[in-house]
């Protein structure tokens, strides 16, 4: 876990924080496979690094879970019952998420699960997961949570935060994500909507202080 490429000056409650919503994309993952509702009443336990404290309750990624949650764990971890390895993968290629919409399609489980609404969710997280979608104007995502764009900007000025800062938050995960998957420079400036790879460049230099080349080398083992 400590060897994890967590990106640069993250606390380690935000490294908690990552690594408890990488275990429930693995569960979502392994129940979109299986197809079976039985992997989740089959998950015996799940352990974080966390301290779980009064301060804990708050993070749904937490309150996710129906199965119990161990704090102070030496590492990350699910456990499922040994007859988990009986299930058979049921899903078919043609019913899995769209690549565009997967962390959309998470985030609703995890909605459905903790009992939230995407009334009272953050602004802040809605427009990410729209963004994540493939919805990329201010005037898109206004329409689909059914508010102005002035309202909109009032909202996220509230929360400290610009549209044009969240759309270079997603473009700039989107990138690293690529980068580390080995992706062509040119096809990620294509993909992520710039005219040019120069372009691109001078992005990803203003975001992380280095240039997509050099994070490929910090980061990929090949």
């Amino acid at each position: 876990v400590d060897e994890f490429p967590y990106p640069k000056g993250v606390t380690k409650s935000e490294q908690n924080g990552l690594m408890e919503c990488i275990l429930v994309l693995m569960h979502f993952m392994f129940l979109t496979l299986v197809g079976d509702d039985e992997l989740d009443q089959q998950l015996i336990k799940v352990r974080t690094r966390r301290a779980l404290d009064a301060q804990s309750s708050p993070h749904s990624q937490l309150r996710f879970w129906r199965a119990p949650v161990v704090g102070n764990a030496s590492g990350f971890a699910l456990h499922y019952d040994l007859r988990v390895g009986a299930l058979s993968i049921k899903a078919q290629e043609q019913n899995l998420p769209q690549p565009n919409a997967f962390y959309g399609e998470v985030a609703a489980f995890v909605a459905q699960q903790v009992g939230m609404t995407l009334a009272n969710q953050s602004i802040l997280l809605q427009v990410n997961e729209l963004l994540r979608s493939g919805i990329s104007t201010e005037r898109d995502i206004a329409a689909k949570l059914n508010m102005s764009t002035r309202t909109l900007r009032r909202r996220l000025d509230r929360d400290g935060q610009s549209f044009r800062a969240l759309v270079d938050e997603v473009k700039n995960t989107q990138a690293c994500e690529l980068i580390q998957n080995a992706a062509p420079i040119a096809a990620i400036a294509e993909k992520l909507g710039y005219a040019d790879e120069r372009s691109f460049r001078r992005a990803f230099i203003r975001w992380n202080k280095q240039s997509p080349s050099q994070y490929r080398k910090e980061h990929c083992l090949s």
